[in-house]
C-alpha cells in the first residue's frame, strides 16, 4: 500500500485507488494464525494487541465500503456536470450541421478530402463527446464497483 501512496496527492483518485485496493482479508488471517500458533507462548498484553490488529483490520471493510459509495456520488456529480458541458455545444452543432451546411457551404479539398468531409467529421466528433465521456464514467465505476465487490474478508478475486 505504501508503494501506492508514494506521490499521491490527498484526495486524488490514487489515494482512493489505494485504500479501495488495500487486502486486509489475508491480514486478519495472518494474526488469527499467530494467535493460534503462538498462544502458548503470548503474553496478555500481546494477546489484546493482536485482537486490536484484527479489530482495526475488520473495520476496514465498511469503510472502504464507505469511501466507495463516496467516490461513487462524486464520479456521478462529476459525471452529471461534464456531460451538461458538452452536451449544450454539441447540441449547438449538430443543429448549425443539420440547418446550415450542405455541400456547397465548404467548397475546395485538402490532401484529396473534401472541406465538408472533414467539417461534418469533426461535427460528428464534437456531438459524441457526451456519449463517450458517458461511456468513460460508466467504464471507471463499474471496474471500480467489481474490484471492490466483496466486503469483509471473503475477496473474490485473485
Amino acid at each position: 500500500m505504501r508503494g501506492q501512496l508514494d506521490g499521491a496527492e490527498f484526495g486524488s483518485f490514487d489515494v482512493v485507488f489505494a485504500a479501495l485496493n488495500f487486502d486486509y482479508g489475508p491480514k486478519i488471517g495472518r494474526a488469527e494464525r499467530v494467535a493460534a500458533d503462538h498462544d502458548d507462548a503470548l503474553t496478555d498484553d500481546e494477546r489484546v494487541l493482536l485482537e486490536g490488529l484484527k479489530e482495526s483490520l475488520s473495520l476496514f471493510g465498511p469503510a472502504r465500503e464507505h469511501i466507495k459509495t463516496l467516490y461513487f456520488q462524486w464520479a456521478l456529480i462529476d459525471l452529471s456536470r461534464q456531460i451538461l458541458y458538452a452536451a449544450v455545444p454539441a447540441l449547438v452543432v449538430a443543429g448549425l450541421m443539420l440547418t446550415v451546411v450542405d455541400a456547397g457551404t465548404f467548397p475546395g479539398s485538402t490532401l484529396g478530402i473534401d472541406h465538408v468531409t472533414l467539417v461534418v467529421g469533426g461535427a460528428f466528433a464534437v456531438t459524441l463527446l457526451p456519449f463517450s465521456l458517458f461511456v468513460s464514467y460508466v467504464l471507471r465505476v463499474l471496474t471500480l464497483a467489481k474490484r471492490t465487490l466483496a466486503i469483509g474478508p471473503l475477496v473474490l478475486r485473485d
